[in-house]
This record gives structure tokens, C-alpha cells and sequence, in this order.
């Protein structure tokens, strides 16, 4: 397991002043990033490294201070996180044992999306509040674990709205199955939901077209190819899966939206065109493809 090599090792644990003031040190880089960003608005450009310097830290100072306060920032991150690894490690295996079948390369993936929301915890813990650093960083672990397991094979984002009523359309379909013996239909899985027929087709839509498909698996139908031989066939490609982009594309877009996907990637002529060619072609200003 290198993934989790020395996390239940947790090192010395920290006091609350030790733990302010790393979190005060780590988030020193945020606030040299935002400096960054007001020169660049204000200059038209981006700053030098002198320009930068001198703005951030006070106009007696080098880029080799600044250099030195970003290495600082970045070690008192690593220092806070390393200090809590531990926790990422406990809340994931709390995870992990609601999951059946998961084995250790799960856990690896548990502790990872934990650890970006531990990071995320440095970036916003405020000591002043008196809350030690692993009660604050607990809520974040879990939010960004929690999050991740929603996405699932997700490789197209979908609003968390509507990922959540696709998964709850999803179990609904489900039970309706074992009470009525059969399918449910668009309209009662919408009747058990309370919400609109429309919107429960859009959610179940959206989430299918965000699907990752492995390579290796069948094509669909009654065929016995996979999607490797699928690719390599021209009239495989260029229905099926053209119709199944074009599907995932509509429930994730409007209608003036794909338009403009569909004329700039020429999906049905196959002739791809500029951002001027499409906005001529749909009567819109020449930025609009853009927009």
C-alpha cells in the first residue's frame, strides 16, 4: 500500500498556537497569488518577478525574498497536512466500510480526494476562531470524499442538482421495479420524485452521457465487439457513437449551445468550422461562439 506508506505513523501532534501559525505561514501564498493577480489588471501584463516582490512584500524587497516566503508558505502546508494524514486516513476507511468490495486501491482513491479537501482546509482555517485545526478539517475531508464518490465514473462534470436527482431517479426506477414487476416509466419514477417528467429524463441523461466506458467493454445490442473494434469500423463510429456524443451533449447544453458545438466540430457534415464561420452561419456576432 505506498499510497498510505506512513500515514498511520501521525506525527507529533500539534498544539492549537503551533497549528495558527502554520496555517498563518501557508496561506501567506494565497495571499502573494491575489498581489499577482492586481498587477497583472492593473499593468495589462504580467508583473516581473521585482515587480511582484517590491509590491507584495514592500519595496525594499528581492525576489529572492520572495522566493524564501513562498518555500516557507509551501512547507507549512505540507507540515499541517503531513500532521494530519492520519485523519484522511481514519474517514476514509469509515468510507471504505460502507462500500462493498472495496479493496485497498479504493482506499487510495479515498485518501487522495481527502487530502485535496484537507488542502482545501488549509487554505481556509481561521485560528482566531479557537477550533482546532482537525475538528475544522474534518467537515472538508469529508465534503470533497463525499463529493467524489457522488461524481463516481464521472469523467463529463454535472451539476450537483442534477447528479443528485439522476441518483435519486436512479433508485427510485429501482424500487418501482420490485413493487410493480416490470420497468418503471419516465412518468412514475417522476410522480414518486415530485418532479417534472422532463427534468428526470434530462438528470438520467446527463448522468449516462458522463459515463467513462472502458475499451474492452461490449459495444451494446446484440453485437459481440467491443469498442476498440467499434472505433475502427467507420459506419460503427460514426453512427453509434456520434449519436450517444450528440445525446450526452444535449442534456448538458442548451440549444444555442450545441448548435455551435455541433458547426464548430462539423458533427453532422463532418466539416469542422472557425468561430466565425459559425457565428456567421447562425446569424450571432462574431464573439458569440465564444461566449
Amino acid at each position: 500500500m505506498p499510497a498510505l506508506a506512513g500515514l498511520d505513523a501521525q506525527p507529533r501532534r500539534l498544539t492549537l498556537e503551533e497549528e495558527g501559525r502554520l496555517a498563518g505561514v501557508a496561506q501567506r501564498e494565497q495571499a502573494l497569488q491575489a498581489k499577482r493577480y492586481a498587477l497583472f489588471q492593473q499593468l495589462g501584463r504580467t508583473p516581473t518577478a521585482d515587480e511582484w516582490a517590491k509590491a507584495a512584500l514592500g519595496a525594499d524587497c528581492s525576489p529572492q525574498d520572495l522566493g524564501r516566503v513562498r518555500r516557507e508558505s509551501v512547507a507549512a502546508k505540507h507540515a499541517l497536512v503531513r500532521a494530519n494524514g492520519g485523519l484522511v486516513v481514519s474517514i476514509a476507511r469509515g468510507y471504505q466500510r460502507l462500500r462493498t468490495g472495496a479493496g485497498v486501491e479504493a482506499l487510495d482513491d479515498l485518501v487522495q480526494e481527502g487530502t485535496l479537501g484537507l488542502i482545501r482546509a488549509v487554505e481556509k482555517y481561521e485560528p482566531e476562531r479557537g477550533i482546532r485545526f482537525g475538528t475544522y478539517a474534518t467537515a472538508w475531508i469529508k465534503a470533497s470524499i463525499s463529493a467524489w464518490l457522488k461524481r463516481g465514473d464521472a469523467m463529463i462534470k454535472v451539476p450537483s442538482r442534477v447528479a443528485d436527482l439522476g441518483l435519486r431517479a436512479a433508485r427510485s426506477s429501482s424500487a418501482l421495479q420490485n413493487d410493480l414487476g416490470r420497468d418503471a416509466t419516465a412518468e412514475e419514477v417522476a410522480r414518486d420524485l415530485g418532479a417534472s417528467t422532463a427534468a428526470v429524463e434530462a438528470a438520467a441523461s446527463a448522468l449516462h452521457g458522463s459515463r467513462v466506458v472502458s475499451y474492452d467493454a461490449s459495444a451494446g445490442g446484440d453485437s459481440e465487439s467491443n469498442f476498440v473494434a467499434c472505433l475502427a469500423d467507420e459506419e460503427c463510429a460514426v453512427g453509434d457513437l456520434k449519436a450517444d456524443l450528440t445525446n450526452a451533449l444535449a442534456a448538458v447544453l442548451d440549444d444555442r449551445e450545441l448548435r455551435v458545438v455541433r458547426l464548430r466540430y462539423g458533427l453532422d457534415d463532418g466539416t469542422q468550422r472557425s468561430t466565425r464561420e459559425c457565428a456567421a452561419a447562425l446569424g450571432i456576432g462574431k464573439e458569440g461562439p465564444r461566449s
